[in-house]
């Protein structure tokens, strides 16, 4: 049970790094698209860490 915890946070802490490198070379790349990816982002951590919680 613990190690379950202990691998979903380090999925999450993952997930959450690599979304911020993507946000990052889309900001460098392609400025127009930062808010739509940045929301669509948003979703995908969101629905993800539900997952989790609920798994």
């Amino acid at each position: 049970m613990n190690d379950q915890g202990g691998y979903g946070a380090l999925l999450f802490c993952g997930y959450m790094s690599l979304s911020a490198l993507i946000i990052m070379v889309f900001y460098n790349f392609i400025t127009q698209f930062v808010k739509v990816f940045s929301v669509l982002n948003l979703v995908i951590t969101a629905l993800t860490t539900l997952f989790l919680v609920l798994n």
